[in-house]
């Protein structure tokens, strides 16, 4: 019993007739009885009797029918095992992150999926969060690693961990010995704040508005190493991510934590109708286990 007649058998189960079954396979009706032909010839079995209704399958053909749905899922998984080699042999990923991301800890989770999978290209672009969403939505990234702060239905999101807010103070201030610093604490300081889009200052200002405290803010800025730069040079102080306060370790800047916690999650967004692709499924898997160390 060969493919096509185990297609040409389902066909004729699952429709009923050889005419149907021929639609269904896109080749002739005589194509299809010759094969039903053959086939019970070779198994010396009567499959089908005909009746006004069209073809009712014997005891047999059920029987064999379970068997060869097993056969047909085999067949189909096989195929589908042989499109995703081809697409890692070939295959090209895009990957986006934010600027954060970008320096190191993403590098190196790129180093191990390329040491992985030596077959697999892969360009590595830095992108804002706010432009990450647009980028994957319109194809130009195949994942972006970013906040996600869009309800975008066209976008799927797996969350991949939380960045923490610190307070990052010049190391001279009299925040400096404090371990933790509370909303209060800086009622009369003036705060560097990140861009009104961003996620975790948007949680530090409804954090310092359920404190009941009002704080003054006289610069924007929307990456955490230039705020950290302007804190060492005394412009103020400011609320960082711990990525950022890991990598930018100047000798004139203390991070400290926030009370109440103020976090912002990060996320692997792709868009919703792609078609499948297995690389990317590689890729997000990948990731997900690795997380951030």
């Amino acid at each position: 019993m060969n493919y096509r007649q185990v297609q040409v058998f389902k066909a004729i189960m699952q429709s009923g007739s050889i005419t149907d079954a021929s639609e269904i396979l896109h080749v002739s009706q005589p194509a299809v009885s010759k094969t039903l032909k053959t086939l019970e010839q070779d198994l010396g079995l009567l499959l089908f009797t005909r009746t006004a209704k069209g073809l009712l399958p014997t005891d047999e053909a059920r029987s064999l029918y379970t068997e060869v749905e097993r056969v047909a899922l085999g067949f189909e998984n096989l195929k589908r095992f042989g499109k995703t080699l081809q697409q890692i042999k070939q295959g090209r990923l895009v990957i986006g992150v934010v600027h954060t991301f970008g320096r190191e800890w993403m590098a190196c989770a790129i180093a191990d999926f390329s040491a992985r999978y030596q077959q697999i290209s892969l360009s590595l672009i830095t992108a804002s969060s706010n432009d990450m969403a647009r980028l994957v939505g319109n194809g130009q990234i195949d994942v972006g690693i970013a906040q996600s702060r869009t309800e975008d239905h066209s976008l799927l999101r797996d969350k991949l961990f939380e960045m923490e807010g610190l307070i990052a103070v010049p190391k001279g201030h009299r925040l400096a010995k404090y371990h933790r610093v509370l909303p209060e604490d800086l009622r009369d300081e003036n705060i560097i704040s990140l861009g009104p889009a961003d996620g975790l200052r948007q949680n530090f200002d409804r954090a310092m508005a359920q404190a009941g405290i009002e704080y003054r803010s006289t610069i924007d800025i929307s990456l955490g190493e230039a705020l950290c730069v302007m804190v060492q040079q005394g412009c103020g102080i400011g609320i960082v991510d711990d990525e950022t306060a890991r990598l930018y370790t100047p000798d004139g800047v203390k991070f400290i934590p926030f009370h109440p916690s103020v976090s912002v999650p990060i996320y692997l967004i792709r868009a919703r109708n792609q078609p499948h692709n297995r690389l990317i499924e590689l890729f997000i898997d990948f990731m997900l286990t690795t997380r951030r160390r």
